[in-house]
């Protein structure tokens, strides 16, 4: 598969600096926002053209580009990072960007500058944006293990959500940061798990197969029969996972 050109060094510093502006309209994403929305635009199970999601990305003002110049130097740089994460969905090698990271501390990643609590925020947009075409594609009895990614990927995007999570938990020794340590580990996993679920979803629409016959062979790293990542013991679906809907 040919890799598409990406955005130069120069181009992406140029973009990052333009959705951070102080000015910026209120609901315009971030870069990490961004990042994680596009995520889900090039994972969705149905092709959504930029037609639609370029409004999403700059919200529903004026972008407030200086001239002609800028507004076509930033559009470009955003089709490039849309482009690149298309790539990484089709060739199964979807990860957070560098500039996105994890970071060490577990529950830094929880920060309002966190890159990967942006990312997280751009995922849980895109993704809610997009539920009505993965309910209407989407078999009913995966529903809960598409809950269980998601979760997984919107996790750290508001500490109070994550918090509120282990409140409803049954597990007496359950903490937000012992969950957050199984889910940063799982994080790339449970990437790919959303971007490959999402392609066959796409994939089998576009043969026109049978609603329900999706391949067995899709890998759900965060199923709700699984152990609860806080380390309780219990299964997913009887812990942390009781607050996933």
């Amino acid at each position: 598969m040919k890799r598409p050109r990406s955005p130069s060094r120069r181009d992406r510093a140029s973009l990052k600096a333009f959705l951070g502006r102080s000015e910026r309209p209120e609901d315009m994403l971030s870069y990490g926002e961004m990042h994680g929305f596009l995520f889900t635009i090039a994972s969705a199970p149905e092709l959504v053209p930029p037609s639609e999601w370029f409004h999403e990305v700059f919200g529903s003002e004026e972008p407030g580009f200086a001239d002609q110049d800028e507004a076509q130097r930033i559009f470009t740089a955003v089709t490039g990072v849309y482009n690149d994460i298309v790539h990484q969905v089709l060739s199964g090698t979807a990860d957070l960007p560098a500039d996105c990271a994890l970071r060490r501390d577990v529950m830094a990643n929880f920060d309002d500058d966190a890159p990967v609590a942006a990312w997280c925020r751009g995922f849980r947009h895109g993704h809610f944006w997009l539920e009505e075409s993965w309910n209407e594609l989407l078999p009913e009895e995966m529903q809960d293990e598409l809950a269980a990614i998601v979760f997984s990927l919107a996790f750290f995007s508001e500490k109070s959500i994550a918090t509120a999570v282990i409140e409803d938990a049954t597990a007496p020794d359950a903490s937000v940061e012992r969950l957050a340590e199984g889910l940063r580990a799982e994080f790339p996993q449970t990437m790919k798990a959303y971007a490959r679920l999402g392609r066959i979803l796409y994939e089998a629409g576009l043969a026109e197969e049978e609603e329900g016959l999706v391949p067995s062979t899709v890998e759900v790293v965060l199923g709700r029969n699984d152990p609860c990542l806080c380390g309780s013991g219990r299964k997913f679906k009887k812990c942390c996972g009781r607050s996933v809907h």
